[in-house]
């Protein structure tokens, strides 16, 4: 019976008391909640990183779906908001097949209709019409969402020679046989040789060559990237070449601060296309015209594209230009941030810290530093 009550006794002294135990929990309460904010900045930089291999993943699915199936595709940088200079999502974009009319013998007919100051025909077409009867999925006026040529894309004549956006697609009327097309041309480029010089409405028989329509990508809800963490693509920062800021023809944007009269160009993604040999086919942003007028549409880069990794806290919300964007604390002057930089030739993709300062000393430092990966 002693030895009984002697051990029951020796059992009770090795327990820990309610009190004891409140104790210890309580401190590793502090313990763990003094160490967090330690650990975040270390956690913050490991998201960064992996916002950038994720990008980098993506850029080599979207080549490898290029040679798959001859075709451009790319990533389709979707901006968080109307206006907004940060993303969060990232799409695969994909080109659909080019459009050559309903017939195998369709034409389009390229009109010169506006004698020069001279009095004379110049020799260049002023429009293009394009047969109802041979093309009529060109344009749908009633759902143009179904039409297979839209403002935007790009249209070649006779199968050579350079590629003109389109700027307009109408129906005339049900009296008038043909759709008619107008294209921008781009500096430096002559418009599209006519093929047939005459007044409107035409003659019955018109000169006519055969085109492809060159369609823009179209997103895929299927591939994309969610980045976490509150990290994001700023595309304040991002864009092509060395300088972003100059207003010259050709010149494109990424920054959705760039003031215009057509709002809804700050809302478009910045789309990137691969060739299916590996380069870059086109850059889908804002960029001026050969008339300096600034607008959205498909241009072949200058440059290397240089992205921007950063956190969402230090995007730019204003819509106004900074007169010293260096003064204001931003993802361009942290040094945890991450640079993709993307050759327009090969469509290597690299990864390289950002040592900050300027935009265009950022960027050429990203350019030549030692790849952190790629592909």
């Amino acid at each position: 019976m002693l030895l009984f009550r002697h051990r029951h006794r020796m059992t009770l002294r090795r327990a820990m008391t309610l009190v004891e135990l409140l104790v210890v929990v309580t401190i590793s309460v502090i313990l763990l909640a003094s160490a967090v904010p330690l650990m975040r900045p270390a956690l913050k930089d490991a998201q960064l990183r992996e916002s950038a291999r994720q990008l980098n993943v993506m850029c080599a699915m979207a080549k490898s779906r290029a040679r798959e199936i001859g075709r451009p595709v790319g990533i389709s940088i979707e901006r968080s908001a109307p206006g907004s200079n940060a993303s969060f999502e990232v799409h695969m974009a994909e080109t659909p097949p080019p459009y050559t009319g309903d017939f195998v013998d369709a034409l389009a007919y390229l009109v010169d209709d506006v004698p020069a100051n001279s009095g004379t025909f110049d020799g260049f077409a002023s429009q293009i019409l394009i047969s109802k009867a041979e093309s009529a999925s060109l344009y749908i006026a009633s759902d143009p969402r179904r039409s297979l040529a839209n403002v935007g894309d790009f249209i070649q004549f006779d199968n050579k020679g350079p590629s003109y956006q389109i700027t307009n697609i109408s129906d005339p009327g049900t009296s008038f046989p043909h759709y008619r097309v107008l294209v921008s041309v781009p500096s430096g480029v002559n418009a599209p040789v006519a093929t047939t010089l005459t007044a409107v409405p035409p003659p019955p028989v018109l000169a006519g060559v055969p085109y492809t329509v060159f369609r823009q990508p179209l997103k895929s809800p299927l591939n994309s990237v969610q980045m976490g963490g509150g990290t994001v693509v700023d595309l304040e920062y991002s864009g092509i070449g060395l300088d972003s800021t100059a207003s010259h023809p050709g010149a494109t944007f990424f920054d959705a601060r760039y003031t215009n009269t057509t709002t809804n160009l700050n809302d478009q993604p910045v789309v990137i296309m691969f060739e299916p040999g590996g380069g870059i086919s086109r850059v889908y942003t804002r960029f001026y015209n050969s008339s300096g007028i600034l607008t959205y549409g498909g241009q072949r880069p200058n440059g290397t594209i240089y992205l921007l990794i950063g956190k969402f806290e230090q995007t730019t919300t204003s819509p106004v230009m900074l007169a010293d964007p260096a003064a204001d604390p931003n993802n361009l002057q942290d040094l945890s941030n991450v640079w993709l930089a993307i050759g327009t030739l090969t469509g290597t993709v690299t990864t390289a810290e950002n040592l900050g300062g300027t935009v265009p000393a950022a960027r050429e430092i990203a350019r030549s530093a030692q790849s952190m990966g790629g592909n």
